[in-house]
């Protein structure tokens, strides 16, 4: 937020976009930003991706980053998926760089933005009983922000420790020897299912409906291959923006079915070595709108994991040889061993759903009562419009920016919403 004798830009902040707030700086305006967390570690750390076990981000390096040479240049990355401690130091480094620190208000929560129509002002007010002017109300809470946590019965009698992956606690709670819990299967339920079974004494996987995953191809990345790729950097940037999905990955630009199932084979084998998203992004132009082709993408993908499963029952449920939606539809995440950890002899896995906590541990519908000692809630967020109503956005003649979407979230491209002056949103929320 900006003093009220400045009245030029707010930014609200809860993740890195916040630092976009150097882009407005470079065009002369004053800008401050307002973050939940404290000045270390800065940022990313509501985004989806806390500090769970294994947390780590599914871009590989330096796509996820930024393209300014000045950050790149004088950055060093060491591993082809960064973990979540080298991105927190990273966005530690961006902001030191940049000298933002200046300009963000620390611990600082946002509980009110309302339009002044007299002033042709935003005022915005903050946990710390601080008011702030100004003229453009820009919203970076990241897509990922407001946790969903399902209300089940029981969930208070638990005397166990349950932790929601958005809220891991600092000091990480010791896995060794306990009883888990993972519920979800997402990207966080699959990063702290590949960690949990490496030192619990059993883990039971809780999933309602399985995740397509690829294998992420992680290794570590050595000094001078980094040197020797940065002149490749500003390339690597400029194709990233140049395509559809912001990935420097281009399809062949055919149809699935116009290449011999021997082609076919050899290309799913090349961009499956590749791993990554080099599988879901580099094959064929038409597998998300023909359902033939998207099956024969999912078939692949089928044969590859299933093979990896030595359980039976296990593999049903993890990947079954009927789709259980199309492939590339949801986000796929990327795994190491994540169905090696499944499969597990200490691993249950299971598609019951919950029914209830017990003190000691959670019921299942199909009448199982299963103790545990820690649980995970992996279930999710209130993704891409749950930050923005949360927080406290009044437009012209008082209202409620969730009044407004009551019937529906309309905006206009995605990035302002009729009634709210000057009030920009990132990640264009749509969706009626």
């Amino acid at each position: 937020m900006l003093s009220t004798s400045h009245p030029t830009q707010t930014w609200v902040s809860h993740t890195s976009a916040g630092m976009e707030q150097a882009n407005w700086r470079s065009m002369g305006m004053e800008c401050t930003t307002s973050s939940l967390f404290p000045k270390d570690p800065c940022c990313w750390l509501t985004n989806g991706t806390q500090r769970y076990p294994g947390a780590r981000v599914d871009h590989e390096m330096p796509w996820y980053g930024f393209s300014a040479p000045e950050i790149w240049s004088s950055w060093t990355w060491k591993e082809r998926f960064p973990s979540y401690e080298t991105l927190q130091s990273y966005f530690q480094h961006a902001a030191t760089v940049w000298n933002l620190h200046q300009d963000i208000e620390y611990e600082t929560k946002v509980i009110s933005a309302i339009y002044v129509e007299s002033e042709r002002l935003w005022e915005v007010k903050t946990n710390r009983e601080t008011t702030y002017k100004c003229k453009w109300l820009v919203s970076a809470v990241g897509t990922s922000s407001k946790p969903k946590f399902p209300a089940w019965k029981g969930l208070d009698k638990f005397q166990g420790e349950i932790h929601h992956s958005s809220a891991w606690p600092e000091k990480d709670p010791s896995m060794s020897g306990k009883r888990i819990a993972v519920i979800g299967a997402g990207a966080s339920g699959v990063q702290i299912m590949q960690e949990a079974v490496k030192c619990c004494s059993s883990v039971t996987h809780f999933i309602r409906s399985p995740n397509i995953a690829l294998p992420m191809g992680q290794r570590q990345i050595q000094e001078d291959e980094i040197y020797a790729q940065k002149p490749l950097f500003p390339h690597i940037f400029k194709a990233c923006r140049d395509t559809p999905n912001g990935l420097p990955i281009l399809n062949t630009g055919k149809a699935v079915l116009e290449d011999s199932e021997e082609d076919r084979e050899a290309l799913f084998e090349e961009l499956w070595k590749r791993a990554g998203y080099n599988f879901a992004q580099g094959s064929y132009s038409d597998y998300l709108i023909n359902r033939e082709s998207n099956r024969v993408l999912y078939d692949f993908w089928c044969k590859k994991t299933r093979e990896r499963i030595r359980d039976p029952i296990k593999r049903e449920i993890l990947a079954p040889l009927e789709p259980p939606y199309w492939f590339g539809t949801k986000r796929p995440s990327l795994e190491q061993g994540y169905y090696e950890a499944c499969d597990d002899q200490k691993t249950t896995v299971t598609n019951s759903p919950i029914t209830e906590f017990t003190q000691k541990g959670i019921v299942t519908a199909d009448g199982k009562h299963t103790e545990f000692d820690i649980v995970a809630v992996c279930t999710g967020y209130d993704a891409i419009t749950g930050g923005l109503r949360s927080l406290g956005v009044k437009g012209r003649n008082g209202l409620d920016l969730d009044d407004k979407w009551e019937t529906g979230v309309l905006t206009n491209l995605g990035m302002m919403v009729n009634g709210f002056p000057n009030f920009f949103m990132l990640y264009g929320p749509q969706g009626k």
